[in-house]
């Protein structure tokens, strides 16, 4: 087994053994696509020359199946591998279990306990069910692959993890011919208002799904495949089952030959519906998320986004399944939902620490901030007419004095300060306050009960000598700038 250079390097093998040299759990992150099978076929084959029990953790017992495939040719032959599944039976003298998490908990009391687990697909690593397992084998190290190591919410793993060891980014993989070029193609999206994101973190997809007709989304969609990407096999991601059916049936009308593989339809018809496309008897897949994961078909062309997402996990994971590398090869990601909006370039440097992706978590914090209104309406909920907030608007540092105003009425609330000490901050302001300020202040406090009507005046005196319906007055000078003044009047012994 031959492992390019970033595979068996600081960025691979390499880096994950020293980080096992400091920590008992260790996170390798590394593109799809960029040969993660191969970094665990080698993790797993110096592990076993040593005597070790490894188990092989996936979450679905349909990729168990999928990851052996993956794996066993990059074993030595002589290398047994047991099955703790479903249907399968037990062989506790084999070396390397292929563990399925959901099988796992009724025969764990059976198998020896491991010296190292090996979770794939580890983004999943906060699970109970993850958590149980690698606290029943408490003397094991445990090492985690993923492409994305982050919830679908953006949080991070580290509560199963100890540190992370960062392969290398998607571009330089791609720079490289590891993964395919591609094309982005952004088009208007056909849905206007994703709604709220839900507690996991993503749009409430059945929502959408309910909302959604063929008429808002079949014409793009078809005009945009037979424009861009005719007769290219295409893997189509859709909102919920519903929607998968009516994007099928929209294009098998159009005359693009087409089938849906959902968690609804029988084994027999998903397994019918994959070989005809994997045969190229199809054009388009129709799936909502089998294909997210744990799924490598090198020859497929595109993908298109009919569903959102607000998961930068999902996103990335739907990317990866067309930029496979295959000579020659040029995909295409056609999005029509501004996934592209939220997430950013697929290329785009991606920091990964144990606490998620820090520009998804700057964004997820942002999404929350709750927006401020326009300028005018803050103006208006001051208690000013709309035809004076709009002439407002027209002041210097407009928008600063009225966020001003709100933030120090604001923190005097929360802290239980004086109202009036709104005064002290307006009269000692380093810059000078318009007499809107001025008057906003009189009304808050006048509704409170803290001032009379007339504070806001008296107020705007105190700061500039003048009311604010008086002319401006001009200071008085002073001693020494009437003598600057009078200077040039003097006659000096020159002039005589």
């Amino acid at each position: 087994m031959q492992l390019r250079d970033y595979q068996s390097g600081s960025t691979g093998v390499a880096g994950i053994y020293e980080a096992f040299a400091r920590h008992k759990r260790v996170l390798y992150v590394c593109p799809t696509g960029g040969g993660k099978s191969v970094v665990i076929a080698e993790i797993v084959r110096r592990a076993i020359a040593k005597g070790s029990i490894v188990h092989l953790l996936v979450h679905r017992d349909k990729l168990l199946g999928q990851l052996h495939d993956r794996i066993a040719p990059l074993l030595p032959d002589d290398v047994e591998m047991g099955w703790v599944k479903s249907g399968k039976k037990l062989n506790i003298d084999a070396q390397v279990q292929l563990v399925s998490i959901q099988s796992w908990p009724r025969r764990k009391e059976y198998l020896p306990a491991p010296q190292l687990i090996i979770t794939d697909e580890a983004h999943r690593g906060k699970a109970n069910t993850y958590m149980a397992h690698q606290q029943y084998y408490p003397g094991a190290d445990s090492l985690g692959v993923t492409a994305t190591p982050c919830t679908m919410a953006g949080a991070g793993l580290n509560i199963a993890y100890d540190t992370l060891v960062q392969g290398p980014q998607m571009l330089w993989l791609t720079e490289q011919k590891y993964l395919a070029p591609f094309e982005y193609l952004r088009f208007d999206p056909i849905i206007s208002d994703c709604g709220a994101v839900g507690a996991n973190g993503e749009f409430k997809l059945a929502k959408i799904g309910k909302k959604i007709k063929p008429e808002d989304y079949a014409p793009a969609a078809i005009a945009a495949y037979d424009q861009y990407i005719p007769g290219k096999q295409t893997l189509v991601f859709c909102i919920d089952v519903e929607h998968a059916h009516g994007v099928v049936d929209a294009y098998n009308e159009a005359g693009i030959p087409s089938g849906a593989f959902t968690s609804t339809d029988t084994q027999e018809h998903n397994q019918a519906v994959l070989d005809r496309f994997l045969r190229g008897e199809l054009l388009c897949l129709m799936s909502i998320e089998i294909f997210n994961e744990g799924v490598d078909i090198p020859a497929l062309d595109a993908i298109q986004m009919l569903r959102p997402t607000d998961s930068l996990r999902i996103y990335l994971q739907q990317i990866g399944r067309a930029v496979r590398y295959v000579e020659g090869k040029l995909a295409y990601i056609l999005d029509h939902v501004g996934n592209f909006e939220r997430h950013g370039h697929p290329l785009a440097p991606r920091r990964w620490t144990l606490d998620g992706e820090l520009g998804e978590l700057e964004r997820k914090a942002l999404a929350k901030r709750p927006k401020k209104p326009p300028v005018q309406k803050q103006w208006e909920d001051l208690g000013f007419s709309k035809a004076r907030a709009q002439k407002l608007l027209a002041l210097d540092e407009s928008e600063y004095w009225v966020n001003w105003f709100n933030k120090i009425t604001a923190e005097i609330d929360r802290k239980g300060h004086k109202p009036v000490s709104l005064i002290y901050k307006l009269e000692a302001h380093h810059l000078d306050p318009p007499w809107a300020i001025f008057e906003a202040a009189g009304n808050w406090l006048y509704k409170k009960g803290a001032a009379k009507p007339g504070i806001g005046w008296h107020s705007f005196y105190r700061r500039y000598g003048y009311y604010p319906n008086d002319k401006p007055r001009k200071p008085k000078p002073d001693w020494q700038t009437m003598l600057d003044d009078l200077k040039p009047k003097l006659k000096t012994r020159e002039d005589f």
